[in-house]
């Protein structure tokens, strides 16, 4: 600014004012709840008390009061959220011994744990007891001896009972089987014995022996019949001998 000496006087009066300032917060939640694993209270010990943690962070912009320009804008530094041991409980394990660390920031979501208890008995698994067979309601009586068949005086069939013993009723059937009759053969002439005959001079002659005899039933040779007629001829003819010899000597 230039002045003369034909300039006034000139009064400049300066202000000074504080930056407007505005903040907001968020806020991070950690949720711990305890519960059992199969949701069974009564009898039981009681649960530990839920715990929330909760961080906040403060966002804070500074503008010029004059201007409204933004002088600054920041977020408070990010957070660790310490670990968390979990409470025991006599007779019941955890699932987590302990919730971890965790370092977060206003940008993170609310966070949430469950921590369950298992009774320590579940831990092992139950072994199945032995099982002793049981013999069954039959089995334990004693046996029974079978009836002995009754039987009548007359030899009849032994009566037994019905329901006992098995139907063994068969229905027989005579087959007549038809037998075919050979006739006879007919057989070798059997040659017979000479026979002799000795006369009343005392001389032996000789005849011989009759062939082909015919058995009157069947017409074959009968060799019994003729064999008999040879040893009778021999017979006969033996004696004529026998006297024919005693004349001659007389």
């Amino acid at each position: 600014m230039n002045v003369t000496h034909e300039n006034g006087d000139t009064e400049y009066v300066v202000k000074y004012a504080a930056p407007n300032v505005t903040t907001e917060t968020e806020k991070v939640t950690q949720n711990i709840k305890y519960e059992y694993e199969d949701g069974v209270t009564e009898g039981r010990p009681s649960l530990p008390d839920d715990k929330t943690i909760t961080v906040e962070f403060t966002h804070t912009v500074v503008t010029n009061p004059w201007t409204g320009e933004v002088i600054e804008d920041k977020w408070s530094p990010d957070q660790t959220i310490e670990a968390i041991k979990t409470p025991e409980i006599e007779g019941f394990h955890p699932d987590q011994a302990e919730i971890p660390a965790i370092t977060v920031s206003h940008t993170n979501e609310n966070i949430n744990h469950v921590v369950k208890y298992v009774a320590d008995e579940n831990e092992q698994p139950v072994q199945p007891e032995p099982v002793t067979p049981q013999p069954d309601e039959d089995d334990s009586k004693d046996p029974t001896t079978p009836e002995q068949p009754i039987i009548s005086a007359d030899n009849e069939t032994p009566a037994s009972d019905p329901v006992d013993q098995p139907n063994t009723e068969v229905n027989q059937e005579v087959v007549v089987q038809p037998v075919s009759v050979k006739p006879l053969q007919k057989t070798q002439p059997v040659a017979q014995p000479a026979t002799m005959s000795v006369s009343e001079k005392g001389e032996t002659t000789d005849s011989p022996a009759k062939e082909n005899q015919q058995l009157p039933q069947t017409g074959g040779q009968n060799p019994v019949a003729v064999t008999a007629l040879g040893l009778l001829a021999g017979v006969v003819g033996l004696l004529g001998l026998g006297l024919g010899k005693r004349k001659t000597k007389n």
